[in-house]
C-alpha cells in the first residue's frame, strides 16, 4: 500500500549558513534504492522571497511561505545567524502552534536558540554548539541544557514517532488506494506523495533503555509534539540520521548513511571536541611551584595533604588558594590534567592504551577508561580513531 511520506519544512533565513542547511536539505532529499524518503519543502521566514546567504551571492530560493508551517510534520531549524535577535513573532507564533498540534520542531546547532526564544524549551532538556553553552544558559535559564550529547529527544511522544497530519493524509490514501482498487483504475493517484517504504512502527520505550533518544517518555494525553536539538555543525548529521532510523528503521537509515559514506552512529558526546583550558599558573610562587612540578610529573601520585606541604600551606590554605587560582578543586584539576596528558598521547604517539594510562598517573588501566568515557562519553580507543595523526 502507498504511504504518504512525512513532510518537512526547513527553515530559511536571512544570513543563513550554507552548511549547516545542506545537511538536513542532503539528508531527507537523497534517495535510498530509489525510493523517496520525505517530502522536504524550503521555507523562508521573509515574505520577499529569496533569502541571502553568509556565502554573498549565494541565496536560497525557498518553495513555500510561512504558511507552510501549519501542514508540515516536521519543522528544521538549520541554525541561526544572529544569537543577540529572536525571531520574528510571526515565526515564534507558527513554532509553537506546530507543536501543539503535534508536530515535531528540530534546532539544529544554533537553531535551539529559536526555539528557546519561542519559549517551547522551558524546563526541556535541549542541547547546542558547545561554544554557544554559556550565552545560552544566561539568556535562557529556564532551559535544562545538555553540555555534552550530539542530540537530545525532548516530548510526550518521544517514544512513539507519529504525526498527526501524516495519519490523517494516511487515511485518505488509503480510502483512495481501496476506491482505486474497487473502480479498477489502478492509475488514481494517492493524496499526497507517497514511497512504498512505510514508516517503522516504534513501540514505546522507557529512555533510560534507549541509548539514542534521551527523550523523556510519560502518559500524558496531550497533542504537544516532539522537540529535537543538535549540538554543533556535523551533529546535525547525527541528528538527522537518527530521525529516519526512527522513522523508517534502522535498515533504512544504515543504507542511507552509506549512501552519503557517513557513520550510521557516532559514539561518544560534543565533549571530545572540546579543548578544556584550566590554569597552570597563579600570582602565589609557592602554589606555583607545586603546579610546575605536578604537570612535569604526572605519572606520580598526588595527595592534597602532600601538595599542601609542598607549598608550605595548610590543608585548608592551599584548598582556598587553589580554587581561587584554577577555580577548581584540587582533584578536578588534577584529574582533568591528567587527561589532558592522555588526549596528546592518544592522538601524536602509538603507545598502548596500558602506557598511557600510566604515564599520566592513572592507578589502573580500567579506572583511566571508567574516566575517559565519564568526560569525554567516549572510549580512549575511539578518540584515538577520530583524532589521531
Amino acid at each position: 500500500m502507498l504511504t504518504p511520506m512525512p513532510q518537512i519544512a526547513l527553515l530559511a533565513y536571512d544570513q543563513a549558513e550554507p552548511l549547516i542547511f545542506s545537511i538536513p536539505y542532503t539528508v531527507f532529499t537523497t534517495e535510498v534504492n530509489g525510493e523517496k524518503l520525505f517530502d522536504l519543502h524550503v521555507v523562508s521566514t521573509d515574505p520577499q522571497g529569496v533569502v541571502p546567504t553568509k556565502l554573498g551571492k549565494l541565496q536560497l530560493e525557498p518553495h513555500k511561505g510561512l504558511e507552510y508551517l501549519r501542514t508540515a510534520d516536521i519543522i528544521i531549524v538549520p541554525g541561526w545567524s544572529d544569537l543577540d535577535t529572536p525571531p520574528q513573532p510571526a515565526v515564534q507564533e507558527e513554532l509553537r502552534q506546530a507543536y501543539q498540534r503535534g508536530a515535531m520542531l528540530v534546532g539544529l546547532c544554533y537553531g535551539a536558540y529559536v526555539l528557546a526564544y519561542s519559549g517551547l524549551l522551558d524546563g526541556k532538556r535541549a542541547v547546542t554548539h558547545w561554544m554557544g553553552e554559556h550565552d545560552f544558559k544566561q539568556r535562557f535559564p529556564k532551559v535544562l541544557l545538555n553540555t555534552n550529547e550530539l542530540y537530545v529527544v525532548e516530548g510526550t511522544k518521544a517514544s512513539r514517532w507519529k504525526f498527526p497530519l501524516a495519519e490523517e493524509r494516511n487515511k485518505e490514501s488509503t480510502i483512495a488506494h481501496n476506491t482505486a482498487l474497487a473502480e479498477g483504475a489502478d492509475g488514481i493517484a494517492a493524496t499526497s506523495p507517497a514511497s512504498t517504504l512505510a514508516p517503522a512502527t516504534v513501540a514505546p520505550v522507557a529512555a533510560a533503555a534507549d541509548n539514542e533518544s534521551t527523550g523523556r517518555v510519560d502518559n500524558s494525553e496531550m497533542n504537544e509534539g516532539i522537540l529535537v536539538t543538535s549540538a554543533g555543525l556535523a551533529a546535525g548529521f547525527d541528528c538527522c540520521l537518527f530521525i529516519v532510523r526512527k522513522i523508517y528503521g534502522v535498515k533504512v537509515a544504515n543504507n542511507l548513511a552509506r549512501v552519503l559514506v557517513l557513520p550510521p552512529h557516532r559514539d561518544g558526546g560534543q565533549a571530545q571536541f572540546i579543548i578544556h583550558s584550566l590554569p597552570v599558573s597563579s600570582s602565589i610562587a609557592r602554589l606555583n611551584k607545586v603546579l610546575n612540578h605536578i604537570m612535569e610529573h604526572l605519572e606520580d601520585d598526588y595527595s592534597l595533604d602532600g601538595c599542601a606541604k609542598m607549598a608550605y600551606m595548610s590543608r585548608r590554605s592551599f584548598s582556598r588558594h587553589f580554587a581561587e587560582a584554577t577555580g577548581c578543586s584540587f582533584n578536578a584539576w588534577l584529574t582533568q590534567k591528567r587527561l589532558d596528558r592522555s588526549c596528546t598521547l592518544l592522538e601524536d604517539t602509538d603507545l598502548s592504551i596500558d602506557e598511557i594510562a600510566l604515564r599520566c598517573g592513572f592507578k589502573s588501566t580500567n579506572a583511566y577508561r571508567m574516566c575517559f568515557k565519564q568526560v569525554y562519553a567516549t572510549s580512549p580507543s575511539n578518540y584515538r580513531k577520530t583524532f589521531s595523526s
